[in-house]
């Protein structure tokens, strides 16, 4: 019954991110997945001196592939390994022993993911993962003396499911994309996965467990493609042409209080917004070839993004804006290695969302208009 359930929660996940999929940037992802975490089993000792338990280490690798759609959402397929060991000490006048038991077992997941920009920090995301899957155990057993001790240790022949939730920060490079958090993976299952007996003589001491964790996760994940021809369908904001000008920019040379007149350019045909919020949200990047073109963006005559190279990764800037009319300019400052110069902006007024995709050059700027209007 677990593994129809599993197998029908796939099916539904891969079904929802393929159609989202079909209308969206797509980028593919080769993660490798570390876990690193501490087991304790259940146990119950009798006899003097009692056998006692420390705690143990919980370590899972895996690897496989993660769809990651418009930087917000996605889906990894995984399989790897597990490894837990528990260990037991039997304290006496004389000598103090110790007896470790190590357990493997494999896995495959599916790991479901969304992701949540941070206003305060821009260049780090939270990332809510929710793994599922299946453990697959093979029979064994053991009965042998080990030290002071007599072990007899059994696992059943048998497959769980099992989830593992985690929430932690995601970090988006140009072609990386790492996570590190917090999860806990909890097995389901009727039957003790794991059991233990151990035999001193005059102490025994009987420890069960499921396989149950609390651990840290640390993954990081190449990009090995990414989708570039598959475009988000957008709404084109009103565009109109105006009279060519040649406007005096004044910008910051080096972060330092020396300022240098900007080289007089034409404007590019204007885009012009009515906008309703007083706050406004700018994300930046380049949605195209990664070539080396660098912009500088004014706000109302201030400079708000001075010589910056655009990457696949977003900027993101919060404005105010004032009644009536605001300018945004964007000027290049260079063409990169293909001309011409290309940024993607994304401009966010409350619940609005405007795409402008600029291009400029050495000769022109990029104007947008916006019209505040409470």
């Amino acid at each position: 019954m677990h593994l129809k359930s599993f197998l029908f929660f796939i099916a539904v996940v891969s079904s929802t991110l393929t159609v989202q999929a079909q209308s969206a940037a797509v980028r593919y992802f080769i993660p490798i997945h570390f876990n690193l975490g501490a087991t304790l089993a259940n146990i119950s000792s009798s006899g003097t001196p009692r056998i006692n338990q420390k705690i143990g280490t919980a370590v899972s690798l895996s690897s496989g592939l993660m769809i990651r759609v418009k930087d917000r959402a996605g889906l990894a397929l995984e399989g790897g390994v597990n490894y837990q060991d528990y260990t037991f000490t039997l304290v006496s006048p004389i000598a103090a022993t110790e007896y470790s038991l190590g357990k493997y077992d494999f896995k495959a997941a599916i790991r479901p993911f969304v992701i949540f920009p941070l206003k305060n920090n821009p260049h780090s995301k939270l990332a809510l993962n929710f793994t599922t899957g299946l453990q697959f155990h093979h029979a064994a057993s053991m009965a042998e003396p080990k030290s002071f001790f007599f072990v007899n240790a059994n696992v059943p022949n048998t497959t769980t499911p099992f989830i593992a939730p985690e929430i932690g920060l995601v970090k988006t490079g140009r072609r990386m994309h790492i996570d590190i958090g917090v999860t806990y993976m909890y097995n389901f299952s009727n039957v003790d996965l794991l059991t233990i007996k151990l035999n001193s003589g005059k102490s025994e001491a009987t420890a069960t467990t499921n396989l149950n964790y609390l651990g840290l996760v640390l993954r990081f994940s190449p990009e090995v493609w990414r989708n570039r021809t598959v475009k988000p369908k957008i709404i084109k904001p009103e565009r109109r042409k105006e009279s060519r000008s040649k406007p005096e920019i004044v910008r910051s040379e080096n972060e330092q209080n020396t300022t240098v007149e900007a080289k007089l350019k034409a404007d590019r045909q204007q885009v012009k917004l009515d906008l309703k919020q007083e706050k406004l949200i700018v994300e930046v990047w380049d949605n195209s070839n990664i070539d080396g073109d660098s912009i500088s963006v004014y706000f109302n005559g201030e400079p708000i993004l001075l010589s910056h190279g655009l990457t696949a990764q977003k900027e993101r800037i919060e404005l105010t804006l004032k009644l009536g009319e605001n300018t945004l300019l964007v000027e290049a400052l260079n063409e990169g290695s293909i001309s011409p110069n290309t940024a993607a902006f994304m401009l966010r007024n409350g619940r609005q969302k405007y795409p402008v995709n600029t291009i400029t050059s050495k000769r022109q700027n990029e104007r947008i208009i916006l019209n505040y209007t409470p």
